[in-house]
């Protein structure tokens, strides 16, 4: 009786906690989504994500694709900033909305996998 106890027990969990994935997942994309339109120095382009349940994690897959501006400001000023410190502007703002929608839905949610893309 137990073992049957146990597997109706974390069916109830697993269904309990797709009804708060799925609109964690949609404020997630929608969010960051959002939040790269605001990267300086780059036009966003698309964003591919997916995402896999793993116990009680939601793990993401993320892909962006963005295109560099090479000048702007006074005499093209923002052309000095290297490749690696836009990539890491976009890696920190996406690791922030991840923390925020995973708080604010009382669920756990990790970056499997990250692709930036800059052309």
């Amino acid at each position: 009786m137990a073992p049957l106890t146990e597997e109706k027990r974390k069916e109830a969990e697993e269904a309990m906690l797709k009804g708060r994935i799925e609109p964690a997942i949609d404020a997630l994309k929608t969010r960051i989504h959002a939040e790269m339109k605001l990267i300086p120095r780059v036009t966003f382009k698309w964003l591919k994500m997916n995402h896999e349940i793993r116990d009680s994690t939601v793990m993401v897959d993320i892909e962006a694709s963005f295109l560099r501006e090479e000048t702007g400001g006074l005499f093209g000023s923002f052309s000095g900033v290297s490749e690696s410190k836009i990539k890491k502007d976009i890696e920190d703002a996406i690791r922030r909305v991840l923390r925020e929608v995973s708080k604010e839905y009382g669920i756990r949610i990790g970056l499997r996998k990250l692709n930036i893309i800059l052309r």
